[in-house]
Parts: C-alpha cells; sequence; structure tokens
C-alpha cells in the first residue's frame, strides 16, 4: 500500500468520525429536548391532578384552610407537594388559596393558584401555574 492510499484512508476515517459525532449529538439534543417537553407534560398533569384534589374539597369548604391553606412554600418540604415523574425528575406544587369572593354568575367560592416547580442546581424553576376555583357543595 503507497503512502497516499494510507493517508487516503486515514481521511476516510476521519471524515466519518465526524460525520458520526455530528449525528450523534443531534440524536442528543434532540432526545433532551423532548425530555424537558415530557417533564413540562407531567407538570400540566400534575397541576390537573391538584386542581381535581381542591375541586373535591368542595364538600369540606369550611376546613379548605386547615386542610390545603398550608402548602404555599415550595421551599419548605412540610408545606409543598412532591411528585416524581417517570424520568425520575421532582416536581413539587404549591397551593395559593385567596379569600371567599364572588365569582362568576354570582356564585360564592375562593380561587386557588397552583404552581409547579422543578429543582435544578439547587434553584426552583416554576414550570406550571393553573387556576382553579372551589365553591362550597
Amino acid at each position: 500500500m503507497s503512502t497516499s492510499q494510507i493517508f487516503l484512508s486515514i481521511g476516510a476515517i476521519l471524515l466519518l468520525m465526524i460525520v458520526s459525532a455530528t449525528l450523534n449529538r443531534t440524536y442528543l439534543s434532540a432526545l433532551s429536548g423532548s425530555i424537558d417537553k415530557q417533564v413540562e407534560v407531567e407538570a400540566m398533569n400534575y397541576a390537573q391532578s391538584m386542581a381535581e384534589v381542591l375541586f373535591g374539597t368542595g364538600t369540606d369548604y369550611e376546613n379548605l384552610d386547615t386542610n390545603l391553606g398550608n402548602f404555599d412554600d415550595v421551599t419548605d418540604p412540610d408545606r409543598r407537594f412532591g411528585h416524581v415523574t417517570t424520568f425520575g425528575d421532582s416536581l413539587f406544587a404549591t397551593i395559593d388559596i385567596g379569600p371567599e369572593q364572588t365569582l362568576i354568575h354570582g356564585v360564592q367560592g375562593r380561587r386557588a393558584t397552583i404552581t409547579v416547580f422543578e429543582k435544578k442546581e439547587g434553584t426552583y424553576n416554576q414550570l406550571v401555574e393553573q387556576k382553579a376555583t372551589i365553591n362550597p357543595r
């Protein structure tokens, strides 16, 4: 084998390595974006689940503050809700319950804001915020 054939073979191998590395990087980037979107979808589902918990408290409306009023601090493990996603990420939810007021169509009730966070590198990042109303039944 001549020197030019050796250099041609080495060049072909290097070119193959560069193309392969580029394809792998593109694949990993797409996969990372997909996982991030899945975490956001799970956060929305978790917020919806928390809203359904709030809707169910209408039968115990008088004890709303006692039962759910203290879950308003994401940094305190005793004052937040927690959920682990299918990817192993931790999501945390807080509920801020407002005062009783007249809602739409003259119905008395309270508004609640459900906020879902994820913890990354020691900081809590808000992913989703959902509003809900609670009416006495």
